[in-house]
This record gives structure tokens, sequence and C-alpha cells, in this order.
């Protein structure tokens, strides 16, 4: 393994060592539904000067998942077999766990944390009886980003709804967005009301 993936290793274990402990702490403060800005948690963790966005392309670049993968199904399996080695009574194979999930949530969770820290806030909800079912949700408060993401990834886009208008709002979110599509590529369509004016009767109701 090359020296720059043993460090981006060594940086993965650091940022989930860090936010594990903050993790706990928040726990300890049985606070539910507290608002935590994502500055003031980079701060706490003193991860604020961490380079995020070359963690979450290290994911892809080594593409870490499969590998951690197959590494944790291939220690599962040996572990099992010493265990039916030295307990000949077991009978029924162990169901192995599945880390594909935890890994994927794991790159999302660095590639929110590479996102401008006005874009979201951090939530954290505990029930206050299992420790287990505590949770840090991320809330975007930056739709632009999921817009482009989608963007990034899709050929094409429709976006049909009763509150597009009025058009102008288009180009102030291209432009935000900065999705590299011009004008000629856009397509708009505007129709009047699908009931005619005729069938509507509003009428005050106490």
């Amino acid at each position: 393994m090359s020296p720059s993936n043993v460090k981006r290793l060594r940086d993965l274990q650091n940022v989930t060592s860090e936010f594990i402990k903050f993790f706990h702490a928040k726990i300890k403060e049985k606070v539910n539904g507290l608002s935590l800005d994502v500055i003031d948690v980079l701060v706490e963790t003193d991860l604020y000067s961490f380079d995020f966005n070359s963690l979450y392309q290290f994911f892809d670049k080594a593409d870490l998942i499969k590998k951690l993968n197959g590494f944790i199904q291939s220690e599962v399996a040996a572990q099992q077999k010493q265990q039916e080695a030295v307990n000949k009574q077991v009978k029924e194979k162990r169901e192995e766990p599945s880390a594909r999930s935890i890994l994927y949530q794991v790159r999302e969770f660095i590639r929110i944390l590479s996102l401008n820290p006005d874009d979201g806030q951090f939530v954290f909800h505990y029930s206050g009886q299992d420790e287990g079912k505590a949770c840090l949700q991320y809330i975007a408060l930056n739709p632009a980003l999921s817009l482009k993401r989608l963007l990034d990834q899709a050929e094409k886009v429709v976006l049909a709804s009763g509150t597009l208008e009025p058009t102008e709002e288009y180009d102030v979110l291209n432009s935000y967005i900065n999705c590299g599509s011009d004008h000629s590529i856009i397509h708009k369509f505007s129709c009047g009301h699908v009931l005619r004016l005729d069938n509507f009767k509003c009428q005050l109701v106490s």
C-alpha cells in the first residue's frame, strides 16, 4: 500500500474516532432535537481544517468500499470456520454482518463534511432510553446542491410543478449551481389551468 493511501486510511480512522467521541459526549447531555452548526461541530471535534474533499475522493480513487467489504467478508468467514472447528455443536451458519451500507453511509457523511458549513445543519436526536437509537441528522439548507448532483449525473432532467413560475428564477438557479447549461438546451413549457376558471368557486367556511 502506498504511503498516501496509508495516510488517508489513518485520516479516516481519525475522523471516525473523533466523531464517535463527539457522539457519546452528546448522548451524555441527553438533549433531544439539539441543533448544531456544522462549523461548531468541526471546531469541537478539532477537524475544522481537515481536507474532507480529498478524503471523499479517496473512496472512489482507491475503490475503498469494495476492498474493505472483501476484507471484512474474508475475516468473518475465517472466524466462522474457526468457531465451527472449536464448537462442533454449532450447526447453523451465522448471518454475516453487512458492512456495505455502513461504509456507504460513512462515505456520504464524509461528502457532507466536505460541503460549505453554511449549506446545512446537524440535529442530534436522542430518545433518552436506548443509546443505539441516537442519531446525528444532517439537514441541507441549500437545495441547489442536491439539484446540482442530479444534473451532473443525469443526461436529461424534467422539472414539473405548479410553482415553477416566474421563469426568471431559472437564471438565478443556473448561475448559482453553475451546472454549465446554456439556454439553448433548456426547453420551457407553460400552459393555463387544467380546470376552466368558471369551474372554480371560492367560499368562506366558518
